[in-house]
């Protein structure tokens, strides 16, 4: 009579552990894919809304500001020209998934794109004194500033979408270990 071939019950057990460590990796990875995909998305859009903000105070000759929250921003085209945002004005509202932020991450960069220091205080809804205005003259002004963007799933990945004085255009840039430009 020969032997018996097949698998011991201890064999079986130690390919189902190693099969379920394999499958918790891959479900990890993808829940930070996902979360990564989402801030990108979310940093781009803001950005080229941010951008349309010239080209739609031109459109209307009026002022056009954008109020940051800690989960969306909202832009108003004051069509009546009273220079503040309310009920007869255009209004839209842009939101992020849950997991989008805008401020700085719990462990944030200690120095922004531009050189200024940073702590978990500042950005928390834009350094634009919680507002972006661009100005309906001739130059399509912006005032200074800048905000953040950041994961709660991914703390080392932050989005920056800024304003310098001096170059008065719309800057993009990402953060993980440095500022890159976009």
């Amino acid at each position: 009579m020969g032997s018996k071939r097949g698998f011991t019950i201890i064999e079986i057990a130690l390919v189902m552990v190693i099969l379920g460590v394999f499958a918790a990796h891959a479900l990890f990875k993808y829940q930070k894919t996902i979360a990564f995909n989402e801030l990108e998305k979310s940093a781009n859009r803001a950005y080229l809304d941010l951008r349309a903000l010239r080209a739609q105070a031109f459109k209307w000759d009026t002022l056009v500001i954008t109020k940051f929250y800690s989960d969306s921003f909202a832009t108003w085209i004051d069509t009546n020209g009273s220079a503040s945002c309310d009920q007869n004005d255009i209004r839209t509202v842009t939101r992020f998934p849950a997991s989008v932020g805008i401020g700085l991450p719990a462990d944030p960069p200690t120095r922004g794109p531009y050189g200024q220091s940073l702590s978990s205080s500042t950005g928390t809804r834009g350094d634009w004194a919680d507002s972006l205005t661009v100005f309906a003259d001739s130059r399509g002004e912006y005032c200074h500033g800048e905000v953040y963007l950041y994961s709660k799933k991914i703390p080392k990945t932050t989005y920056c979408i800024g304003i310098t004085h001096a170059m008065q255009s719309i800057e993009f840039y990402r953060w993980d270990g440095s500022w890159r430009k976009l």
